[in-house]
């Protein structure tokens, strides 16, 4: 079985929840995930952006990474708010939304694993809630 967390912290503006994998064998996983939680709670007190929180903890942990070990975090960081959500993810996590009408559209907005090497990109996806007409 391989360690996982899910994580969710409120906000007075909104909430912000997290998926965390840890996939790999060898170097015990359930350390590297308690040390990547560290990771991100760390960066997450500096920003708010989505895509920024995924810089900041990959760059952080390709610097701590052990060279010959995959030591890899799959991350998906979903943040909503009243104006509507904002999604991003490093690594295979998969997100969607599903409207109203019933139609699905998968979640775009990913990057490498967390901590496979430095100086990546990540980038983020935002959605505005749907407002009813006025009467």
């Amino acid at each position: 079985m391989l360690p996982s967390g899910t994580g969710s912290s409120s906000r007075t503006d909104g909430h912000t929840l997290l998926s965390i994998d840890v996939p790999q064998d060898g170097f015990p996983a359930a350390h590297h995930l308690g040390t990547s939680r560290a990771v991100v709670r760390a960066v997450a007190s500096g920003t708010s952006s989505v895509a920024d929180l995924l810089r900041g903890s990959n760059e952080a942990l390709a610097a701590g990474g052990v060279d010959g070990m995959d030591q890899l975090v799959q991350m998906g960081v979903l943040v909503v708010d009243p104006d509507g959500l904002e999604w991003g993810c490093a690594g295979k996590v998969p997100g969607g939304i599903i409207r109203r009408d019933g139609s699905f559209e998968q979640l775009g907005a990913k990057g490498p694993p967390l901590g496979m090497m430095g100086d990546v990109q990540y980038n983020s996806q935002r959605f505005r809630w749907a407002r009813a007409p006025p009467p």
